[in-house]
């Protein structure tokens, strides 16, 4: 960002669903949102789009209490989700289901942030909870069971995007720009080996977790995953996936609008230039 004269003012929501509503509300320049989010808000009339894709591999694993060894056993228990609309819930969801429990016969709890999720695990508020790396990481190695590894519900899925109003967007094209060429360089510097040291060492510093957690997240999500988009573009393709997704589970109804009205990729197309 400072390579591009951009200083960046930080505001954590929460959740992405917070994000969301901050960013329709004016209270956001640019969001980090989920693709559901943007699929459910745009059909709701938001104006809002997707500037540029971050992710297309989640990374969740759905983690049991100890003692729980099964999805199927997740049956009358408590699991906690970032949101009821939120896109942990359409892929807890989907888990259920391939393994024949209806969503109706668990009771959902919710918590936007992974480690408040994680807190209610170890509280033993919960049966089960969906958690992204590095706090995945510690539940497992305290004892922890893993129930499901949601790449292998998902293998691809358009998980987290950048999104901006579609007023705000056209009025500061060239910022927006110069806000992507920042990301895709961050991502270049994330797939390049040779800064792998000082890309974990990063990540402690600003989550404070330790060495071994930190390592294990940047092999899993860099190495071994490779979750970061080195194109940052959407397709109709990927958000099909996402509406036919929400379909599926009752959280969305036809008819949706074309996939392309939730993403522009212009914006992108000229930073990569």
């Amino acid at each position: 960002m400072a390579a591009q004269n951009i200083t960046i003012d930080i505001v954590d929501s929460g959740s992405p669903v917070g994000s969301t509503q901050q960013l329709i509300a004016g209270a956001l320049d640019i969001g980090a949102v989920t693709s559901t989010q943007m699929a459910l808000g745009v059909q709701s009339g938001a104006p809002i789009v997707s500037i540029m894709q971050n992710t297309d591999k989640p990374p969740y694993l759905v983690i049991g209490k100890k003692g729980i060894t099964s999805v199927q056993a997740l049956k009358g228990k408590t699991v906690i989700v970032s949101g009821p609309s939120a896109i942990t819930r359409v892929f807890m969801n989907t888990v259920l289901q391939k393994n024949g429990v209806k969503p109706d016969d668990v009771t959902f709890t919710y918590a936007g942030a992974t480690n408040e999720r994680y807190a209610a695990l170890l509280s033993g508020a919960v049966d089960a909870s969906i958690l992204l790396p590095p706090f995945s990481f510690r539940a497992t190695d305290a004892g922890y069971p893993v129930l499901a590894d949601i790449r292998e519900y998902y293998p691809h899925f358009p998980f987290d995007t950048y999104a901006v109003s579609t007023t705000w967007g056209p009025a500061h094209r060239p910022l927006l720009v110069a806000f992507l060429k920042a990301l895709l360089e961050g991502v270049r510097y994330l797939e390049n080996p040779a800064n792998k040291d000082r890309a974990i060492a990063i990540l402690m510093e600003q989550t404070n977790t330790p060495i071994g957690d930190a390592t294990k997240t940047y092999d899993e999500l860099v190495v071994k995953g490779r979750v970061y988009s080195t194109t940052g573009t959407s397709t109709p393709n990927d958000y099909n996936q996402v509406i036919e997704t929400l379909i599926q589970l009752g959280l969305a109804k036809t008819p949706l609008p074309s996939p392309t009205v939730f993403y522009d990729n212009s914006y992108l197309d000229a930073a990569r230039r």
